[in-house]
């Protein structure tokens, strides 16, 4: 962030922060015509073609966010590879961003991996998770377990919370690394903290069984509602549950009946035999109040019918594990 005044840090970077500031105004003014124009950017590309990689990467963003100007795809790609080419890690994580999606350039994970690495190497905390992502995989790097956890442990301290999780599992089966369930409850629990629905639901188990932590029901409910409001099938599934045997909450089957609606809505098999007891506990009008309540959820989540569908392909974990 740029805070302070021009007395509380060096001169050049206040300089760089001021000029930032100054050129993110002048861009989201809109032109006469009310588009932006490339004109608009004629102070940052002189500083860009200065050779300054800081404003390369800026300059090649704002191309890539401005659909008005002719080939701004092609002018994006051409300062964000030059920024990337000067060393500038952020640069080097979008373009290996670039050929992963094969937005703007040929997919290529073998560079994807290699620019990655670029910008791990220099501590960039996202590179080092899609990096631990891809030796796990093995797509575009080496396969290898030891270096996923490796460049894990690394984001994982920086407070990447989508590196967090799969090392806790790593850490907890030995999967490229000695097993250590005492860590592995650690960054189990960083990453539920951060809102990593699978991790919530992992520490929601952990606590309704009992494992590596004192029983406690009332915590377990209060993990798996945290997943199951992200829209996390199991966890919801674990919430009806709950609620129906008046485990760490008081027994309330209209609520466990919307939660296993929720469950049961995205294919899960045991949601639905759950559902099934549940409702023979239950008059007509209270599985009318649960239905109705599941259908509430879903549009106060999503708003519509196609977004709530696009809501749940985003739960699909980024890593599976054995």
């Amino acid at each position: 962030m740029c805070l302070g005044t021009e007395w509380e840090m060096p001169r050049f970077l206040f300089q760089r922060c001021l000029a930032v500031f100054v050129l993110s105004v002048v861009w989201v003014v809109p032109s006469s015509a009310g588009h932006a124009e490339e004109s608009s950017f004629g102070p940052l590309h002189k500083l860009a073609e200065e050779g300054d990689p800081v404003y390369q990467y800026i300059l090649g963003m704002m191309y890539s966010l401005t659909r008005t100007i002719p080939n701004n795809d092609r002018l994006a790609l051409l300062w964000i590879d030059r920024s990337a080419n000067k060393g500038y890690a952020k640069a080097q994580f979008e373009l290996a961003n670039r050929h992963i999606a094969g937005n703007g350039v040929a997919k290529n994970g073998a560079l994807a991996c290699s620019w990655y690495l670029k910008a791990a190497e220099q501590g960039h905390g996202g590179a080092q998770t899609r990096l631990g992502h891809m030796h796990y995989h093995g797509t575009g790097c080496e396969k290898s377990d030891q270096k996923a956890v490796l460049w894990w442990q690394k984001a994982a301290a920086q407070g990447e919370k989508t590196a967090q999780y799969p090392l806790s599992v790593m850490l907890e089966k030995g999967i490229g690394t000695a097993k250590d369930p005492k860590q592995a409850l650690f960054w189990c629990r960083q990453a539920a903290q951060q809102g990593i629905a699978e991790a919530q639901e992992e520490l929601a188990d952990r606590y309704q069984m009992g494992r590596g932590v004192a029983k406690d029901d009332k915590l377990a409910v209060h993990w798996w509602l945290k997943a199951g409001e992200q829209g996390h099938t199991v966890a919801q599934r674990n919430l009806g549950a709950m609620y129906f045997l008046g485990y760490g909450v008081p027994k309330d089957y209209v609520t466990a009946y919307m939660w296993l609606n929720l469950a049961s809505s995205n294919r899960d098999r045991l949601a639905k035999r759950w559902r099934e007891t549940v409702a023979k506990e239950m008059t007509r009008s209270q599985i009318a109040k649960g239905q109705q309540r599941a259908s509430e959820w879903l549009e106060q989540r999503a708003g519509n019918r196609h977004e709530a569908e696009g809501a749940r392909e985003m739960l699909t974990p980024a890593i599976r594990f054995p």
